[in-house]
């Protein structure tokens, strides 16, 4: 929950919003390293842990308390971009492509196996928000056939290369800064 408009109203994300529309419990801990938490998600004895847009990493018991494992769908082609802010890192660079890694987690920041790619074009035009959209939507269509060929075991996941592996930091405030000074594309991609 965040506080929202001029009051600063505490108003629930959409997932959860459509999760007690549809009376399944919500857990909010405050760290996902709580003893509190991991004993509360140990109890309800989930079968897979899937996490979108979630940005930590989750410590390495509680990824072991799911009997078929835990997964991540990142917004960027993996092992590209790893870490925090892919697409506006995409964007910067002037990448043509992006896409959604579906990916088993591990103890790692987006390190874990690959199970699926998708892939699409960036339009010259397209901004962040923009971006994001489609990717969402992406990963939102292909997630419930990824869910069920893995858990049937139809889909088989495979390492990362290292070699073509980048690792990207947090967007900070000077990052939002312009450089007129720099070349066109440049700006336009910033």
């Amino acid at each position: 929950d965040k506080p929202v408009g001029r009051k600063m109203q505490l108003q629930f994300t959409p997932v959860k919003q459509l999760a007690l529309d549809y009376n399944i419990q919500v857990i909010q801990p405050v760290s996902a390293g709580s003893e509190d938490f991991y004993n509360e998600l140990k109890n309800l004895k989930p079968d897979l842990i899937v996490t979108a847009a979630y940005g930590k990493i989750l410590p390495e018991r509680i990824l072991k308390i799911p009997s078929l494992g835990a997964l991540n769908v990142h917004a960027s082609i993996l092992p590209a971009y790893r870490g925090a802010a892919p697409i506006q890192w995409c964007l910067f660079n002037g990448d043509k492509k992006s896409g959604i890694t579906f990916m088993e987690m591990d103890k790692g920041m987006d390190t874990g196996a690959i199970i699926e790619i998708r892939e699409i074009s960036i339009p010259g035009s397209m901004n962040a928000g923009e971006l994001t959209e489609e990717l969402s939507i992406l990963g939102a269509r292909f997630l419930p056939d990824i869910i069920l060929r893995y858990c049937n075991s139809e889909i088989k996941a495979y390492p990362q290369d290292e070699s073509k592996a980048s690792v990207i930091r947090p967007l900070l405030k000077q990052d939002c800064k312009i450089d007129w000074n720099r070349p066109a594309n440049m700006v336009h991609n910033h």
